[in-house]
């Protein structure tokens, strides 16, 4: 039986988590990242924005194109985490 692994948010740590523990996992878990926009920002670049070294639509990329291809993407906002569901799955 496989194991269901969520992470909420597709930023910086959220894609990496996500992308790492699906390569770790393999078939025993089934990883889906949620994202309210389905864009990945990429706020360290923001520095050179702020310099003008740098246009804010070259930080952007859809987060589809940075999950691995076993990771589920949901474009849609949490609204609740319910720890009494989570904890029956322990």
């Amino acid at each position: 039986m496989g194991n269901d692994v969520l992470v909420l948010g597709g930023g910086v740590g959220g894609t990496i988590v996500a992308n790492l523990v699906a390569k770790e996992a393999g078939d025993r878990a089934n990883v889906t990242v949620v994202d309210a926009t389905g864009v990945h920002l990429y706020q360290p670049g923001f520095l050179y924005v702020a310099v003008g070294q740098e246009k804010p639509s070259a930080l952007q990329r859809p987060e589809r194109q940075l999950l691995r291809h076993d990771v589920s993407l949901v474009v849609d906002r949490a609204t609740r985490v319910d720890p009494a569901v989570a904890l029956r799955y322990e």
